[in-house]
């Protein structure tokens, strides 16, 4: 069953396609609801760029919503705990150590009023360079800290595979493609030239004219709001807008 699992999220082509396959992936294991948050570049300065977190959650809607009106994602105690640690830890557990956080106090209140008290927060720390990120996983609501702990210690190898494989893919898969302004051509020039070429040189290789290719980058730099073509290379490389990988 793992193997098929992660055949799945391998062959996803989409975000709603990897996401899909994760929570199916999940439920397979006993966990029916699951939350998943990534902020990807999170070190790279906002004028370089700006992503909204990646957020995901088959968790009924008012229980993350709720949660992100205490705290945004960014600053969420869950966050802030997976910042720092490796591995997974219940949230009981993680109240239990920091009852002189509020904060934490309040998430298992919240958690707790929707049934999610034996909620497990997964962290994503140092899975994926220059990104941070969560997975929160509970099985059915109203379940109890007990069988929860059960669950995860029958399942908890392939849940953290799969898990790995899951941000790492939504890491390196063009996330917003409806974003891109680039054209083919403006991509193929912007490729071209962070290979080292000169503009002579791409306009060779593409059987365009210099001038046509000057074109093309300014075009490109504009679609990207970059200052330069060295910043708009990075903007469309970090936003997977450039190397896009073929497809049948």
């Amino acid at each position: 069953m793992l193997l098929s699992h992660m055949e799945r999220l391998v062959d996803a082509n989409s975000v709603a396609g990897i996401r899909d396959s994760y929570f199916d992936a999940l439920n397979g294991h006993g966990y029916s609801c699951a939350f998943y948050g990534a902020s990807f570049q999170s070190d790279l300065p906002p004028a370089v760029i700006r992503e909204d977190p990646e957020i995901h959650s088959n968790f009924p809607g008012d229980f993350i919503e709720e949660m992100r009106r205490y705290h945004p994602f960014g600053t969420s105690p869950w966050m802030i705990w997976a910042d720092s640690h490796a591995g997974s830890i219940p949230l009981a557990q993680l109240v239990s150590e920091s009852r002189h956080d509020p904060g934490m106090v309040r998430a298992l209140e919240i958690a707790s009023q929707h049934g999610a008290a034996s909620l497990r927060i997964i962290s994503l720390k140092g899975r994926v360079a220059r990104a941070r990120g969560l997975v929160a996983i509970c099985p059915a609501l109203m379940a109890r800290p007990a069988e929860e702990a059960a669950l995860w210690l029958r399942n908890h190898r392939e849940i953290a595979t799969l898990t790995a494989i899951m941000h790492m893919r939504m890491a390196t898969i063009c996330r917003h493609p409806q974003r891109s302004g680039l054209t083919p051509r403006q991509r193929e020039v912007l490729e071209w030239t962070s290979a080292g070429k000169t503009v002579a040189e791409v306009a060779t290789i593409l059987g365009l004219t210099p001038a046509t290719v000057e074109k093309h980058l300014r075009l490109a730099r504009d679609a990207l709001d970059a200052g330069s073509t060295a910043q708009a290379i990075l903007k469309a490389h970090v936003t997977n807008q450039i190397f896009l990988q073929k497809t049948a």
